[in-house]
């Protein structure tokens, strides 16, 4: 009879523990990979613009720099968050994650409006060839990843800028 009485409890406890230990994922505040990086090196913060730099062709970044900012040697923003955890099966060993998160690891809070998040933007790229040339731009992207999959009003643009600095729509992807 007591061995009934052991096993019931023992039995209403998982039971009860179960019900109650439960996982629930929510969103994150922050990017910690990103805060912790800047925590270690302070020094990434300091602005490293080369904005009269051009860039020649081939020009080729599979984002195996050891930090989690593009290479400032490439890339004049640090919105994009350089990783090799965040891709499923990656073709390189590092990817660029657009993560809404700004360039010191806080999430931004986002507006109904439709206003980009995330920017990844080359230092200009010198395409003075001949118009026989064949230039073309190769790129792969991964909707989701190990990350939380792009909603349906989320999107992916990739724009060109003109000499006059019009930018202009050449591809996109919703969702």
């Amino acid at each position: 009879m007591m061995k009934k009485i052991i096993y019931s409890v023992i039995i209403l406890f998982v039971i009860v523990t179960a019900c109650y230990g439960q996982e629930k994922l929510v969103g994150l505040d922050v990017n910690p990979a990103v805060k912790e990086h800047i925590k270690k090196h302070p020094e990434c913060l300091q602005t490293h613009m080369k904005s009269t730099d051009t860039l020649e062709l081939p020009f080729f970044d599979d984002f195996a720099v050891m930090s989690v900012f593009p290479d400032a040697d490439k890339w004049l923003n640090k919105d994009a968050f350089i990783n090799n955890q965040w891709a499923l099966n990656p073709m390189s060993y590092g990817v660029a994650s657009l993560d809404i998160a700004d360039s010191i690891g806080n999430i931004r809070a986002l507006s109904s409006g439709g206003e980009p998040s995330d920017y990844l933007t080359s230092l200009p790229i010198d395409l003075s060839y001949d118009p026989v040339d064949s230039i073309y731009l190769s790129f792969a992207y991964q909707a989701g990843g190990r990350s939380k999959v792009p909603e349906e009003k989320d999107s992916l643009v990739l724009e060109f800028t003109t000499p006059d600095t019009t930018w202009v729509n050449i591809w996109s992807f919703r969702g």
